[in-house]
């Protein structure tokens, strides 16, 4: 690392030897949710986003947060790899880094204790997620396997990004167990869609997504 671009450390005793649980892209935020090495759940916000520089982040195991020199307004963080070899990689352009939320093991454990289950039973309402799921079911190129749920894999064509939109606006509504990351491959290439979450989760996406 250039030493003349180094501005600072962050957190230090959350990120050394945590790991990369989640990465929540909106408009101008983006949200990074950390598995501490001690248990802890901790989420990292940033606001004004320029850009977001990623690879297959999740998971990821962690030497620091750092910030990196950059012109302003904006400022470069950067979730350092522990393992050099490994292609992983974050990187946030954004004016600040806003909050930081810890969260302990047991509120974590609480969390995932909410119903594997579909909790709106509205006619009308099933009846769109129905046509929805199938519409997204028939467009699944490649389904990769994850620890708490899969990764579905669809064309690059930008038509899908409304659709897949579209299905994380439902579910979030009806199944609030879930966890939900939507990545596009660099030079557009294709779209992920990465659905997670606490045990069970798997047994319900087949029930959705099998054959």
């Amino acid at each position: 690392m250039d030493k003349e671009s180094f501005v600072r450390y962050w957190h230090s005793e959350d990120v050394h030897d945590g790991k990369v649980r989640q990465v929540i892209q909106d408009t101008e935020q983006v949200r990074v949710l950390v598995d501490t090495s001690d248990g802890r759940l901790v989420t990292f916000e940033f606001s004004g986003v320029e850009s977001v520089s990623l690879n297959r982040p999740e998971g990821m195991l962690l030497y620091s947060l750092t910030e990196i020199g950059s012109a302003p307004p904006h400022r470069k963080f950067v979730f350092t790899n522990w393992e050099e070899d490994d292609e992983a990689r974050l990187e946030v352009m954004a004016t600040d880094m806003v909050q930081i939320h810890d969260t302990s093991r047991q509120e974590t454990l609480e969390a995932r204790q909410i119903p594997i289950a579909c909790n709106l039973n509205d006619s009308d309402f099933q009846e769109r997620r129905a046509g929805l799921l199938g519409t997204v079911k028939a467009g699944v190129v490649e389904t990769k396997e994850l620890e708490d749920g899969y990764a579905y894999h669809f064309p690059s064509d930008v038509s899908w990004l409304a659709t897949l939109a579209n299905l994380i606006t439902v579910e979030r509504a009806c199944c609030p167990f879930l966890r939900f990351n939507l990545r596009l491959e660099p030079a557009e290439g294709p779209i992920w869609l990465e659905l997670t979450g606490p045990p069970g989760t798997k047994d319900f996406l087949n029930s959705i997504f099998g054959d």
